[in-house]
């Protein structure tokens, strides 16, 4: 059966088309102002950024045919909180980045306050988890440049999934990144591929997009898109005959995960995931703050516990339940680390350290850390600068504390 693609795309209500002239355009040719749209030869383009040049692309009829999407319920709408404070979140200024125009300044961290070596795990990340709240509730809903695409194969319930934990994440990180982002939710890696064939998004392979082998779901972000591909989950779905697929607390997070990704891709330097780089961010950081904001987020939204994603990344996931991984944090600084031949899982552990984070400065102190990647010759001096403390101090900090964290202890 020839399947059919829905595509839901938002764009900011700024962008005016312009009446043709007569000259006429085509794809590939240089324009102006990003964002931009024209009508030529019957056919409509859009300025879009393509390396470092902005180039005319053609939309193609569906995402010009396509329909705003609605407020989704029983997620909450974002909005103010009762008493917000009106400089919570960083006002953007110009940049010659090509990630994020603007960029947004950074704002002053807080003063980092650690918690005790001897202290409840649960206080610690409720405190976390409250604070994160807070910041959440200071943005109003938007879908302001956002996009969907969304394989039909997916019954309408995990659509609305989908759309209401997407345009959730996208409500809190917009303001701030002003950064057009598209996500992409497949059961078959080749159908995602073929989409960013066709909206021009630069991924390793249009047949398996996310790499592996693609005998199981993938996920993956960039700079601004990321890809949900339930291909596993699908095909077990369709072996026992269920209509809706399994979603857990993880394969409900990880859209916030991933957006998360495309939030740091706009406030990070470039250079800060080259391993070889003085500013690469470690991989505790990168993946351990991902799993935090997706969990985070998904618990605003009343769709799923941050407590469970909690269980099952940090407090209960077998990677740390042997004493060989029971080392600094220091060490989970790649994807490839090892200790005594066993691979370091920084996804778990990380999300304990950014909590400790959070919970001992604030949710602007994190994203600072990012941010200041873009001014500092070193990562230890992004940390510092975000924080408060040296990178060192934390990493010792955190080991003497480590044993209340319950990291692998369930």
């Amino acid at each position: 059966m020839r399947q059919r693609v829905l595509i839901i795309g938002l764009i900011s209500l700024s962008i005016i088309a312009l009446p043709s002239t007569s000259q006429a355009i085509q794809a590939g040719d240089v324009c102006k102002k990003r964002g931009a749209v024209k009508k030529s030869g019957g056919k409509t383009f859009t300025c879009v950024k393509k390396g470092k040049n902005l180039v005319w692309r053609i939309q193609s009829s569906s995402a010009q045919a396509a329909a705003p999407i609605p407020t989704l319920s029983p997620s909450p709408t974002l909005k103010p909180a009762p008493n917000p404070n009106p400089t919570a979140l960083p006002s953007p200024t110009p940049s010659s980045t090509p990630i994020a125009e603007p960029m947004p300044t950074p704002k002053p961290s807080s003063t980092f306050l650690p918690w005790s070596t001897d202290f409840s795990a649960v206080d610690m990340y409720s405190s976390a988890l409250r604070k994160t709240h807070e910041f959440f509730g200071q943005t109003t809903q938007t879908q302001d440049n956002l996009t969907l695409v969304i394989q039909d194969t997916f019954e309408s319930s995990d659509s609305a999934l989908f759309k209401s934990i997407g345009v959730g994440a996208h409500s809190i990180f917009y303001p701030i990144t002003k950064q057009p982002t598209t996500l992409i939710f497949a059961t078959s890696p080749k159908w995602a591929g073929d989409q960013a064939k066709q909206l021009n998004l630069r991924v390793n392979s249009y047949e398996l997009p996310c790499g592996g082998n693609g005998t199981w779901d993938s996920y993956c972000a960039s700079e601004n898109y990321g890809f949900m591909i339930y291909n596993g989950r699908y095909e077990e779905a369709r072996k026992r005959n269920q209509q809706r697929l399994d979603f857990g607390v993880g394969a409900k997070s990880v859209i916030a995960h991933e957006y998360f990704h495309t939030v740091q891709s706009a406030l990070r330097s470039r250079e800060a995931r080259d391993p070889a780089s003085p500013i690469y961010i470690p991989t505790w950081l990168f993946e351990g703050s991902a799993n935090f904001m997706g969990f985070s987020i998904i618990d605003y939204l009343k769709i799923d516990r941050y407590t469970e994603g909690r269980f099952s990344e940090v407090e209960s996931h077998q990677d740390y339940k042997s004493k060989e991984t029971n080392v600094s944090l220091r060490e989970f600084r790649h994807y490839s680390s090892s200790n005594n031949g066993i691979n370091l899982n920084p996804y778990g552990i990380g999300m304990a350290a950014t909590e400790y984070i959070v919970a001992s400065t604030s949710v602007q102190s994190l994203l600072n850390i990012f941010m200041y990647t873009r001014s500092s010759s070193t990562f230890e001096e992004a940390f510092e600068k975000a924080i408060g403390i040296s990178l060192n101090d934390f990493y010792e900090k955190f080991d003497r504390a480590r044993s209340n964290f319950l990291i692998g202890s369930k």
